[in-house]
């Protein structure tokens, strides 16, 4: 992938707005196009110029994908472990011996979805 991708995704990471990653990316590609530069010998590694932008506390899209599939898992459990005394239903028959799979396949599910949701989403262009 590009700086400019590498960089956008590590300063997602780092929990900075999408209208401050394309001010950082323009004003990374502005300053390398004047130099007549890669941004690699300006800046270091796009992971290395990330950590010099202060770190926040916002969660990205991916964050909230993971979040939601675990919010899932959970309910299945709570549905799962409800049914037996509520209704009768034993969900083993339906999933088989081992109840939580399920769950633990939407987490595992749900946490790669994240990570694909904030790595493959496309470097914001200012509006500039």
């Amino acid at each position: 992938m590009s700086y400019e991708h590498d960089l956008a995704f590590a300063l997602r990471l780092r929990g900075l707005s999408e209208t401050r990653i394309a001010e950082a990316v323009r004003e990374v590609q502005a300053h390398t196009i004047s130099a007549g530069t890669s941004p690699e010998d300006e800046f270091g590694t796009a992971e290395e110029y990330a950590s010099t932008f202060p770190a926040t506390k916002r969660r990205t899209r991916g964050a909230r994908v993971a979040a939601g599939a675990t919010i899932l898992a959970l309910a299945y459990v709570v549905i799962a472990f409800a049914l037996k005394p509520l209704f009768d239903v034993d969900v083993r028959s339906i999933v088989g011996p081992v109840m939580l799979w399920p769950a633990l396949a939407i987490i595992a599910v749900g946490v790669l979805a994240g990570f694909l949701v904030d790595y493959l989403r496309p470097t914001p262009r200012s509006t500039r």
